[in-house]
């Protein structure tokens, strides 16, 4: 391979640097380019016997696609950088066109809710074709019943009379809080969902400090003789059904220079589908996202909805938000942490645009947008919050969605999640030497209510330290001032009462019938309740909020 690169490349040697791909395949960088020097390449590709099969010019940059010998040649040049690239893959693949499809639903695509238990970072996006079929994008982490949770979303929004079907199965990056639940579904549901393509660009290692551990990921991959496993490339444009996506970056840009920050290995990807348009950036910081503001125009760029890069922790790039100008944010974030994070410096654009209407908060609702309408601000948006009692959760379904159970990490919070396991109606939480931070009402749960009334009941194995934040806008930092301790037995059974009222600005707690003490009550809109629980081994059987109209 590298021989006939060579050849190929002898005007260009002085300048030019290869560098071997994970796959096999290679990538070639030759700096001080121009137009011409670009255009004299394709010549010198055509009397090789390359043939050109695709060849795009867009606003910044032009793209040709080569076939030779087995091999796919993809060649780039950037104007405003002045660099052509080229990636030799030996898979030889060239992206499918599904032309032939049948219309038969409208388009959607979900913002999947993960629970968010384990760590506060991970998504999920479901994407339906107008022809039934879906498009995958990453998988979160796969904790407690979310893959369940996934094959649900499938069934449900399944049109066709066979099992689903997932044309496409994007993983963006090589980090297990976006593809570990692709590895755990895949396992469970592999026999009850057809996946037809599984697409996905990891980075030389020798380039990179690789993200996680991704042998699981590895063995499924190498084991799946009816899906074919593709390795998008920048400049590639893959349609199924009536959704195109076009690979606006990958891992390979980057070469060869070593990738610090392995969030940059993330693809990144403009999907059009319906009337609408997205930018997917995974988890892509701003060295990528700067280098995709840079290869392509605004007008190229500018679409109705953005994916927020890292969860909108510094992820993306000011440049980049400001060329996508988008009407609408899917954020894939917990809620605990989402406050926070918007005002982040690398978030400015996208919370000061008053073109942005409408940010859809991951940890805060499912969010599901019906993609075949022009105006997305009365679509239809659907959440899990239904009926006058959202708020209940008995655990004996193994699936803690309703009352968005959520554990607080990350960050400088020193907080650790429990161990938890769910089981026969009950949700057994164990927690170590460092404190746990649960959250059991979601500020916004209770908004315009003039009070609710809480009940926790479950069983003390190990009592330890257990304690509430109650009414508490800034639950990622611990306050001893704040923490309510909560006298429960040293074991056996108990059940909790937390009673708030507007009128009174007054919480009260009683325990077993009994009143232990209250709190000042100020319904602002960032205030919350959290379980505080260290050294503690606590079963909970049902949680319950009902709001006071």
């Amino acid at each position: 391979m590298k021989e006939m690169i060579l050849k190929e490349l002898s005007p260009y040697l002085d300048n030019a640097s290869i560098t071997d791909c994970a796959d096999g395949s290679v990538a070639v960088r030759v700096p001080d380019a121009d137009t011409r020097m670009f255009l004299r390449f394709g010549d010198r590709l055509s009397a090789e016997g390359w043939m050109c099969v695709r060849n795009r010019d867009r606003m910044k940059t032009r793209f040709a696609t080569y076939k030779r010998d087995g091999i796919s040649l993809l060649a780039s040049f950037t104007r405003d950088e002045g660099v052509i690239r080229l990636l030799y893959d030996i898979s030889g693949r060239i992206p499918p066109f599904d032309d032939k499809y049948e219309v038969v639903t409208t388009p959607l695509v979900t913002q999947v809710r993960p629970l968010y238990y384990g760590v506060d970072c991970g998504m999920t996006y479901v994407i339906r074709l107008s022809d039934g079929r879906f498009v995958i994008i990453d998988g979160s982490l796969g904790e407690h019943g979310e893959m369940e949770h996934l094959y649900d979303i499938l069934i449900s929004q399944n049109v066709r009379d066979t099992k689903p079907t997932v044309a496409a199965w994007f993983i963006t990056h090589a980090h297990s809080d976006h593809f570990g639940g692709f590895v755990k579904f895949f396992r469970e549901y592999k026999d009850k969902v057809s996946i037809e393509r599984l697409m996905y660009n990891w980075p030389s290692r020798e380039l990179c400090n690789m993200g996680h551990d991704v042998t699981p990921f590895d063995e499924i991959a190498a084991s799946l003789p009816k899906v074919a496993v593709i390795t998008p490339h920048t400049g590639q444009v893959y349609k199924f059904a009536d959704a195109s996506f076009e690979i606006l970056f990958a891992c390979e840009d980057l070469y060869p220079e070593f990738i610090k920050n392995f969030n940059d290995t993330s693809i990144i990807m403009r999907m059009t589908l319906g009337k609408h348009r997205i930018i997917w950036l995974g988890d892509a910081m701003k060295t990528a996202s700067n280098l995709v503001a840079k290869r392509f125009a605004e007008e190229e760029l500018a679409s109705d909805i953005l994916q927020v890069g890292h969860h909108g922790y510094s992820g993306g790039s000011d440049a980049l938000n400001r060329a996508v100008d988008p009407s609408l944010l899917l954020w894939p974030c917990p809620d605990f942490w989402f406050h926070v994070v918007r005002l982040w410096p690398a978030n400015q654009y996208l919370i000061s645009s008053e073109k942005i209407f409408a940010t859809y908060v991951s940890g805060r609702e499912e969010t599901v947008l019906d993609l075949s309408v022009e105006d997305l601000s009365s679509s239809g948006v659907t959440n899990t919050r239904d009926g006058t009692l959202p708020y209940a959760e008995d655990f004996s379904h193994g699936l803690v969605r309703k009352l968005h159970w959520t554990c607080i990490t990350g960050g400088s919070t020193g907080y650790r999640p429990a161990k938890i396991e769910i089981s026969d109606g009950e949700c057994r939480l164990e927690t170590a030497e460092a404190y746990t931070v649960c959250e059991l009402r979601q500020p916004w749960q209770t908004e315009g209510f003039d009070g609710f009334e809480m009940t926790l009941s479950g069983r003390v194995e190990k009592k330890g330290e257990v304690k509430l934040f109650c009414d508490y806008a800034s639950p990622t930092v611990y306050s001893e001032e704040k923490a309510i301790e909560l006298p429960l037995p040293e074991s056996g059974e108990f059940t909790l009462r937390v009673s708030a009222d507007r009128k009174s600005g007054k919480v009260k707690l009683s325990l077993d019938g009994r009143e232990t003490g209250d709190a000042p009550y100020v319904p602002e809109e960032r205030n919350g309740i959290y379980l505080i629980m260290k050294e503690t081994v606590i079963t909970l059987n049902a949680l319950k909020i009902e709001p006071r109209a």
